[in-house]
């Protein structure tokens, strides 16, 4: 049987027309379309533009170099997408062998700027897999980004990365990897070790991150049940200039957690989608590193160091699963260039899509831009008085619209007052003509009752309605007031009325 890597297009063509025949489903040409262009889009959503298309282009650029990282096992799709890249006259594609180091990655790394990766994901789904808290179970759902050298410096550049299956394994045969935002891990050391540090970059990253992009594409990753932790950090540290960086710190996580309400005073964690995220019960941790300590110069650094181990363990897993989602992940420890630069060099060397920073060498990174403490707090006295001042406004407002409803309601009550009191004497004053005789006591009744009518009627053209299912009583009383008045004066048909002579 002829192997499908040694068909023709047309005969590839005939063959595929077959599969979908059977599948129920048509093969749609376009004009001038390439014979596998019309495959790779039919069968597998699969589009050339698409894939050479770098952030933040309308067009496609041309004379883009590929990169391709396939397993051996996958060989025959690896064929496939370079005959697919080749059709589409790619500038250069290339073949990364995780075996032998043959020098195709370091010049892709040294001098590709306009470029595309394309790694197999038959193993697993990035959408599908679960996170693992256990550090050798986690490492075993590893891609292989983790054997290629200096991957994270790559994506400070532009490069556009995908996953790719011929045999569906997600939603879609073709996924986006590393496409935008970052994870940032704050460690044990950083909070404990250079405590000034960790609170210069919570403020930036709750004034110039929080509040300025998506949270879906920046992400904190803490230790465990971190605001617990700090709290009893600030609990047992005296309150001189040590102590109160952790209060200060414990404020900036509290500002990014409570104003829309992001965290989940149950679970005692912030919710899924809040900026921060705490890492669930990890072995190996101990969670009271840093507690019952008076002062910095007396804390365990052989037992931070563990904790920091532990933490970036997790977060290696963490950001393995969680590809598709970001594109730069970055560790923070809080240990010296001397102290903790073995330690950051093995997370490195072990976990390449990693990038290590210490606090300074962070704050100088021309990506982030973060400022001096002094200048974030004043841009954060600054934003809590615009803050305030916005409270003040509204509250004002609410006072203002209170007032109105009170003097409306006010002048409502006058006119109702004032409607009693002339319904009130105009009852006595017929009671007083019907007491000295002048009138009969059925006309003054029907006088004060046709007075009472009268306000009801001025009520309902102020803008009441009669409502379905009642007499209108404008109609009928039309009838009894002209019947009472005749009789008043002596002229209905009756003769109940009064008359001269009974005076």
């Amino acid at each position: 049987m002829q192997s499908p890597l040694n068909e023709s297009s047309n005969e590839r063509l005939e063959r595929t027309k077959k599969r979908l025949e059977e599948k129920g489903k048509e093969l749609t040409f376009v004009m001038d379309e390439l014979p596998i262009n019309t495959v790779m889009r039919t069968l597998y959503g699969i589009d050339y533009e698409r894939i050479v298309r770098q952030p933040n282009q309308d067009k496609a650029k041309q004379n883009i170099t590929f990169l391709l990282i396939f397993p051996k096992k996958q060989k025959a799709e690896q064929d496939l997408i370079i005959q697919f890249l080749d059709a589409n006259n790619a500038a250069e594609v290339y073949l990364y062998n995780e075996d032998k180091n043959d020098g195709i990655w370091d010049y892709f790394y040294r001098n590709v700027r306009d470029g595309v990766i394309i790694v197999s994901i038959n193993a697993h789904s990035p959408e599908k897999r679960k996170i693992s808290t256990d550090p050798e179970k986690v490492h075993s759902t590893f891609w292989r980004f983790h054997h290629i050298p200096n991957f994270a410096k790559l994506m400070r550049g532009t490069i556009v990365v995908w996953g790719i299956s011929l045999q569906k394994v997600s939603k879609s045969h073709l996924v986006r990897l590393f496409p935008h935002g970052c994870m940032i891990l704050i460690t044990d050391s950083l909070l404990l070790l250079q405590p000034l540090e960790a609170l210069r970059i919570l403020t930036w990253y709750r004034l110039r991150v929080f509040n300025e992009k998506p949270n879906s594409t920046w992400k904190l990753i803490t230790r465990p049940n971190i605001r617990r932790y700090l709290t009893n950090l600030c609990r047992e540290r005296k309150l001189d200039e040590e102590g109160r960086r952790f209060v200060q710190i414990y404020e900036q996580i509290a500002f990014m957690l409570d104003p829309e309400d992001l965290y989940d005073w149950e679970e005692n964690e912030p919710k899924e989608e809040a900026p921060i995220y705490c890492m669930p019960k990890l072995k190996s941790f101990n969670t009271k590193v840093g507690r019952r300590v008076a002062y910095d110069r007396d804390l365990d650094h052989a037992a931070i160091a563990r904790n920091d181990d532990v933490l970036a363990d997790f977060f290696a897993g963490w950001a393995n699963v969680h590809m598709h989602s970001y594109r730069r992940f970055h560790i923070i420890s809080g240990f010296g260039d001397g102290e903790g630069k073995p330690q950051r060099e093995k997370w490195a060397e072990k976990w390449s899509y990693l990038e290590v920073f210490t606090p300074a060498a962070l704050m100088a990174n021309k990506s982030y831009n973060i400022p001096p403490q002094a200048e974030l707090e004043r841009e954060a006295v600054k934003k809590h008085k615009h803050v305030m001042a916005r409270l003040q406004a509204h509250e004002d407002e609410i006072e203002t619209n209170a007032k109105a409803e009170e003097a409306e309601a006010a002048l409502m009550d006058r006119d109702l007052r004032a409607q009693m009191e002339r319904s009130r004497g105009l009852k006595e004053g017929f009671e007083a003509l019907v007491g000295s005789g002048v009138l009969d006591e059925g006309v003054g009744e029907a006088v004060v009752g046709r007075e009472a009518d009268d306000e009801d009627d001025e009520w309902s053209r102020d803008g009441s309605s009669v409502e379905m299912g009642e007499v209108d009583e404008d109609e009928e009383m039309g009838e009894e007031e002209e019947s009472s008045e005749l009789d008043g004066w002596g002229l209905s048909d009756g003769s109940s009325g009064g008359s001269s002579d009974s005076d």
